[in-house]
């Protein structure tokens, strides 16, 4: 895997190209270019990565070797968007509230496979 591939996997893990250049003062263009034609990537780019993503194990973005460092820290690094957080609450809520009328349902017609799932 080339230096630019390891980049498109910086962009995968933003989802966006526009968020990494952003996040390291680039352009969407540059980035681009610098994926599609397997280019090299500027010494103060690098180092504009390095400062933007402090998970990303460099040695792993400059070698390949070892692992990269962004996977399972997506929710801390990225901005959760309020009204998703909101949606998945609710979501939560209303599973948690048909779990709960099952319950009810299984202790009241089948007592005894609600005792075999420890339904209380």
């Amino acid at each position: 895997m080339s230096l630019s591939q390891r980049l498109l996997e910086i962009v995968r893990f933003e989802g966006k190209q526009k968020i990494v250049a952003e996040k390291i003062n680039t352009s969407t263009q540059s980035i681009s270019k610098t994926i599609t034609q397997d280019r090299g990537i500027a010494g103060s780019t690098i180092v504009a990565i390095a400062e933007a993503y402090p998970q990303l194990n460099m040695r792993w973005f400059l070698t390949g070797k070892g692992e990269s460092g962004l996977d399972g820290v997506a929710s801390e690094v990225k901005q959760e968007d309020p009204e998703k957080e909101m949606l998945k609450e609710e979501l939560l809520v209303m599973y948690k509230d048909k779990v709960r009328m099952l319950e009810r349902e299984i202790k009241e017609h089948a007592p005894s496979l609600a005792s075999r799932l420890e339904i209380e």
